[in-house]
């Protein structure tokens, strides 16, 4: 796996700051995998709640900004399918883990 071609534009916010955001009742060091997965979640849920409740304006008539919306929309999409995608390699490095012989 060659890691050298992604650029510091590819990466999202979360991991290009020094902030790292605990998991509930988490006791691992900030600057864990753990707590790096937990800060992606929470990223990407917050994007997801915010394109509801610009939806809702929407809809009620609050606001007619559907540009602002769109893009929203468009950033949570991304950072759904960033998490989506961080997930798969976990899960495949798992399972190369679990084929090797020990």
């Amino acid at each position: 796996m060659n890691i050298a071609n992604i650029s510091a534009t590819e990466l999202p916010q979360t991991l290009l700051t020094q902030q790292t955001f605990a998991a509930p009742g988490a006791t691992e060091n900030p600057g864990s995998f753990s707590t790096l997965v937990a800060g992606l979640i929470k990223e990407t849920s917050a994007a997801e709640h915010e394109v509801g409740t610009q939806t809702q304006q929407l809809v009620t008539g609050e606001t007619n900004n559907f540009h602002e919306i769109s893009l929203a929309v468009a950033r949570a999409d991304i950072s759904f399918r960033y998490l989506m995608e961080v997930r798969d390699q976990l899960v495949g490095a798992y399972r190369e883990v679990m084929r090797m012989q020990v």
